[in-house]
């Protein structure tokens, strides 16, 4: 993949879905991204809702007027709608690191279908703390890059025609680093050799994390689409190592 260009990359993401799609063994794992972050929602969502109820009838008492009556029904309703939201936030984060060993799976499968042998199957909490571990690298890397640019923004608003540019092909670049970790991990590669990789394909991860960076602005798509992005990834590592 020497005279690789943007659209290469993006080629890549969107063969990573056609695998999805065409392969029903694979779906199992690809849906437990979505899977575990409904159950995730679902429960931290009630368990909330009860410990909140707990404390508004502990902050209100025996409530036997009208106007406490609106002011507890009010009160609920705004407290509900933080607690949903905040579920949902939540779940979503924790997603991704819990599904590591169906994520692990997706890529040993793609390697399988590109002719090569599969990596070795890691323990299943290896596999989650890997996963954990992509997850805040990942964070770390972007929340510092991002709270600069929307401190220039907020500072200085005529500059949204420069950064919001710089925001996508970042968070398109970490994107990528994030999908691509799990074959990187899964063939014991350290940070200098990941770090070499992503260096010669730059425009190649680049075009392949734009797809991605673009579906994420929308709540949850991102989840979806992870799957797709780990056998995309796996795809554009594979055809790398083969001789040009």
């Amino acid at each position: 993949m020497s005279n690789v260009t943007l659209l290469d990359g993006t080629k890549t993401f969107f063969r990573g879905f056609a695998f999805i799609v065409a392969r029903p063994s694979v779906w199992p794992y690809a849906a437990v991204p979505m899977v575990a972050a409904c159950i995730l929602t679902i429960a931290l969502a009630v368990l909330g809702i009860w410990g909140a109820n707990a404390a508004l009838d502990s902050l209100f008492g025996v409530v036997d007027t009208t106007l406490a009556n609106i002011g507890y029904v009010a009160t609920q309703i705004v407290v509900y709608v933080v607690i949903v939201g905040s579920a949902v936030l939540l779940a979503g984060s924790l997603a991704q690191p819990l599904s590591g060993p169906a994520l692990d799976a997706i890529v040993r499968e793609q390697e399988k279908a590109l002719g090569r042998a599969p990596s070795a199957d890691p323990p299943f909490f290896e596999s989650v703390t890997r996963s954990i571990n992509i997850t805040l690298v990942t964070l770390a890397m972007g929340v510092p890059v991002f709270a600069l640019l929307f401190l220039v923004d907020f500072v200085f608003p005529p500059a949204v025609v420069i950064t919001v540019p710089i925001k996508l092909v970042v968070s398109a670049l970490l994107a990528s680093w994030n999908l691509l970790d799990y074959p990187f991990s899964l063939r014991r590669m350290n940070f200098a050799e990941r770090r070499a990789f992503y260096r010669a394909n730059l425009r190649t991860c680049l075009g392949f994390g734009l797809p991605v960076a673009v579906m994420a602005l929308v709540p949850l798509i991102g989840l979806l689409m992870l799957p797709v992005g780990v056998a995309g990834a796996t795809r554009l590592v594979v055809e790398t190592e083969k001789p040009a």
